[in-house]
Parts: structure tokens; sequence; C-alpha cells
């Protein structure tokens, strides 16, 4: 069970705390590797009326993976389905945006809220070309009931909650030796039914 907490008072005056339990089965055969699970979750606001946190999500989510050893310790195909919801806090948000502060909240928005992430699935393939030389090649579809994203009102920067789906497709490479691991990764994602009218800005396509 995951508990995580954020209390505020002054100007922000929220409390909202997130509790996720992950039951999950794993079974091990031959070439086969399955993680069957569900993420439960579920966030509490102790005062329902207060504008901050008012983003409840759902209440289960997917937590699956499936992966298939093709070639002996060199090539892994798999997929993986997975969700669940992420307690906004104001550190989070500043770890992602420098700039972020208590003026990012527009006319009647909240600054701080929960993204839902309902689904994530991914096909790939993963595996070695070389002596410490690794790789995962992987495309899929994500939703989001909501997301944390840049915003504009009125010229003025802020955020803004609002749903976000994409497909994309990814690759990562990394190179690890007994002194030294470096590692590299990009992902395009196409995005999908984004509401224009919105003060959200849809993010870079390719990250």
């Amino acid at each position: 069970l995951d508990v995580e907490m954020a209390a505020y008072n002054g100007h922000l005056n929220a409390t909202a705390a997130m509790f996720s339990l992950v039951p999950h089965y794993e079974f091990k055969k031959n070439r086969w590797n399955l993680d069957l699970g569900l993420n439960i979750s579920a966030c509490v606001r102790p005062d329902p009326s207060g504008k901050n946190f008012s983003e409840s999500g759902q209440y289960v989510y997917p937590a699956v993976s499936v992966e298939y050893e093709a070639l002996r310790n060199a090539l892994f195909l798999y997929a993986v389905a997975d969700g669940g919801n992420n307690l906004g806090t104001y550190s989070s948000m500043i770890r992602n945006n420098r700039y972020f502060d208590m003026s990012y909240a527009g006319p009647d928005a909240q600054l701080l809220d929960n993204s839902v992430k309902r689904v994530d699935f991914a096909l790939g393939f993963k595996g070695r070309v070389a002596e410490g030389l690794s790789y995962d090649v992987k495309g899929g579809y994500r939703d989001y009931g909501s997301a944390a994203l840049d915003a504009v009102y009125a010229d003025v920067p802020g955020v803004a909650y609002c749903p976000l789906r994409s497909l994309y497709a990814g690759v990562d490479v990394i190179w690890k030796s007994e002194s030294l691991c470096a590692s590299a990764d990009v992902t395009y994602d196409n995005f999908i039914g984004f509401n224009m009218s919105s003060p959200a800005i849809i993010p870079a396509a390719l990250s």
C-alpha cells in the first residue's frame, strides 16, 4: 500500500491524500514472463468543496506485462498496459517547470490537481547488440483523463488540466561498463483529439 499526502495552508488551503494498492500475480515458464495485476487508486480530500485536487480519476487501472524471450539473453518481445493517478503536488510542479509559482492559476482555474493516466498500452522489443550496449524500442497509445499542461491565459503563463491522448513511438539506448553508464532516448507523440480552443498548449511532438 502506497500513501502520498499533500497539505497547504494560506492561499492554497488544500489537503489531499492518494492511496494506491497494486495486487498482482507473477508467472514464469520457459521463455514466458507474465505479471498480471490491477492498480487500485483513490484520492481523498477532507474538504471536497475546495478548488484544488478536484480530479478524483477512476479507481481501477491496468498493471499488466507480458514478455517473451525470443532469443536467449538477447531479444525480448513484450506488451505492457498500465495507468494510475498522480498527486500533483507543488514541489512536483516546480520540478517540471522551475518558473511555476502561485500566479500560474488562471482566472477561476485551479493551481494543483491530480494527473489521471487512464491507460498506457505499449508493444515493443528490447535486447542487447553488444557487451554493455542495450536498446528498447516501443510504440503504443496513451490516454490521460487529466494531464497538467502549460497554458496561456490572456498572454499570462499558467497551467491547465485537460484530457490528452496520443499514439507514440520511442527508442531508448543504454551503454554500461564497469566505470561508465550513459543513456539516450527519443519519443515521438502524435496527439489526437486535442481541444484547440483550450488555453492549454499542446506538448512538443518530439522529446
